[in-house]
C-alpha cells in the first residue's frame, strides 16, 4: 500500500513540486481509502486558508486532484455558494467562445492578485470523491476556479500569466 506524504502547509511559489505536471490517480497505485484520507486533507486546508480551491500539488502530492468550494468566503467578497467537490482526473472537453475578467488569488502565491481573463464556461469530466464518473458545463466563478486549479495539475501558476519582466516581483 502506498501512503500518501500529505503537507498541512500550503507550498509556496518556490517549491519546485508546483513546477511538475500530476499524474492520475490509479487504484493499483494509490489505494482508494488514501485517495480519500488525501481529498478530507485537502478540504481541511483549504477552509484553514480560506482558499476556495486547493490542488494536490500544493499539499505536496503529484496527482491530478483537486477540490472546491465557496460558501461564504471572505476572500472574494460576493460570490455564489459552491458546495465541496472533488476533481480526480479532470479533463475540459471544451471550452466555451466567451471570455470575462475576474480578480485571482492563489493560496500558493501569497498577497499576490491577478485580473486574468479566461473563459466564462467549459465542460469538463472526472471522478467525484465517491469515484462516480461526471460531466459537466460549469460557468461563472465554478468555472473559474476550476480552470485555476487545472492549472496547478500541469505546473502553472497565476503568475506566470503575467508578463516576463513581471513574474519575479510577485
Amino acid at each position: 500500500m502506498n501512503k500518501l506524504e500529505i503537507s498541512r502547509e500550503v507550498l509556496d511559489d518556490t517549491d519546485p513540486r508546483l513546477r511538475q505536471k500530476c499524474v492520475e490517480w490509479r487504484a493499483d497505485s494509490v489505494p482508494a481509502s488514501e485517495l480519500k484520507r488525501l481529498l478530507m486533507e485537502m478540504k481541511e486546508t483549504m477552509r484553514q486558508e480560506g482558499g476556495v480551491g486547493l490542488a494536490a500539488p500544493q499539499v505536496g502530492v503529484g496527482l491530478r486532484v483537486f477540490v472546491m468550494e465557496a460558501q461564504g468566503n471572505m476572500r472574494y467578497g460576493e460570490i455564489s455558494d459552491i458546495p465541496f467537490q472533488a476533481f480526480i482526473n479532470p479533463k475540459i472537453e471544451k471550452y466555451g467562445k466567451k471570455t470575462g475578467k475576474f480578480e485571482e488569488g492563489c493560496l500558493s502565491v501569497r498577497d499576490c492578485r491577478i485580473s486574468m481573463m479566461r473563459p466564462k464556461h467549459l465542460v469538463a469530466t472526472w471522478l467525484d470523491e465517491n469515484l462516480r464518473p461526471r460531466r459537466k458545463r460549469l460557468k461563472g466563478v465554478e468555472a473559474r476556479i476550476f480552470q485555476h486549479e487545472y492549472d496547478h495539475l500541469d505546473g502553472i501558476l497565476i503568475k506566470d500569466y503575467l508578463p516576463e519582466e513581471w513574474q519575479n516581483l510577485v
